[in-house]
């Protein structure tokens, strides 16, 4: 009797404290819409169009500079290589190294390169490759785990479809696909995978069957993961709620969806801008803003000259513009090549002339402290960066950060 007695209690100790670990993951889970840096992807780094390739972290930034892994300490802000062998040849010619630890091996579209960090690793998007024989496979494509110092990588992950853009945030990879093997039966998804669990079958959020569709962004904020469906001639945006596990179409008005453009977040306000195809209305021209949740939307009283970008992040008192570039030829318009500060009444703070940027050039919010631009001159890859704490005086002004050359792969391919 007194075995049975401590086995029935062994017992309900063991379902006790199954029911309590279940219940503190339940309670674990965040559905605030606060940011936090430990945990999401980082709204102020993230542009949409393009992967994530700078990261943030106590007390510096990791980035991408074409297929090179740098590191920058906040005390200096001097990038080096993420490689501390002396025997490396990183940057040693414009072809592929084959002794850097700071290389990532990927030859496609320089606009998918992705570099994210989560509970302190970091990650990356390759393509998979037989380094011995230096033969690629372009389509398989693999998530490599990176240690913080650049001494360890794995992989983590081989993706059964072609991932295009990715952000991990809160616990979670979300990934899009498109429909490029047979795309006149595939479909386009946006996929969620567990990081603690990446070998699992991720859950399928959002699918998509429409000609010449996509799923070409994923912008998250706090409870909200925000996406893109790329269409011909227009897109819908979208906003899935982890917490109600809903979908909602953004930026609707009386005449349907137009294509909506996420810029930033800002005291849990969304600016945006929407586009209906003439480059020459005003009405595309205009910064508006929306809550999280898709409601009060307002335009801001500003009197761009052309369409434009917009920047702003919760502890910088400023918002930012600069113009969308590469029309200058194309219609009889002229737009500068500069940076237009606003201040928390929109009036006019600075204008700053930029360095030559070009459409190949993005342009991130940054922190309090530093705002970003990446951006490709022929061979070159580029970073620029902006002391925002000069604005003030007046004198504030892009500096070259680093730049890198392109790679050469002349490699054979697999497939």
């Amino acid at each position: 009797m007194q075995l049975y007695r401590s086995l029935l209690y062994a017992l309900i100790g063991v379902m006790l404290a199954i029911i309590c670990t279940g219940c503190a993951s339940k309670e674990a889970r965040d559905y605030s819409n606060q940011y936090n840096a430990e945990t999401d992807a980082p709204y102020h780094l993230l542009w949409q169009g393009g992967n994530q390739r700078i990261v943030e972290v106590d007390k510096g930034y990791y980035f991408l500079n074409a297929n090179y892994i740098y590191y920058a300490d906040k005390a200096t802000m001097k990038p080096v290589l993420l490689d501390s062998n002396p025997n490396s040849d990183c940057l040693s010619s414009n072809k592929q190294p084959e002794n850097c630890s700071a290389f990532v091996y990927f030859s496609a579209l320089d606009a998918l390169h992705f570099l994210a960090y989560y509970d302190g690793a970091l990650y990356t998007l390759q393509q998979a490759i037989d380094l011995k024989n230096k033969l690629f496979d372009l389509k398989k494509f693999e998530l490599v785990k990176i240690a913080p110092d650049g001494s360890e990588r794995s992989v983590v992950l081989d993706f059964e479809e072609t991932p295009y853009f990715l952000s991990i945030h809160r616990g979670k990879l979300y990934v899009t696909t498109g429909r490029i093997t047979n795309p006149e039966t595939e479909s386009y998804k946006l996929l969620a995978y567990d990081m603690e669990q990446l070998d699992k079958t991720p859950e399928v959020i959002f699918e998509g069957n429409q000609a010449q569709g996509m799923i070409s962004d994923i912008f998250p904020y706090g409870k909200n993961i925000y996406f893109r469906e790329s269409l011909a001639p227009f897109a819908n945006y979208y906003r899935y709620d982890l917490e109600n596990k809903t979908i909602q179409k953004m930026f609707s008005d009386e005449e349907g969806t137009l294509s909506g453009y996420i810029n930033g977040i800002k005291n849990n306000t969304i600016i945006y801008s929407l586009f209906n195809g003439d480059l020459l209305d005003p009405e595309s021209w205009q910064a508006r803003t929306v809550t999280l949740e898709n409601q009060n939307p307002q335009k801001l009283d500003l009197n761009p000259s052309f369409l434009s970008f917009y920047y702003w992040h919760d502890s910088d008192p400023y918002l930012y513009s600069f113009p969308v570039l590469g029309y200058d030829e194309i219609l009889d318009i002229e737009t500068k090549n500069e940076l237009t500060i606003y201040d928390d009444q929109y009036h006019i703070v600075d204008v700053i002339p930029t360095p030559n940027f070009n459409v190949r050039t993005t342009l991130y919010v940054g922190n309090k402290d530093h705002m970003f631009a990446y951006t490709k001159e022929e061979d070159l890859y580029k970073w620029y960066i902006l002391d925002k704490r000069t604005i003030e005086a007046g004198n504030a002004v892009f500096h070259e950060w680093v730049s890198t050359p392109s790679v050469n792969f002349s490699y054979f391919i697999q497939h």
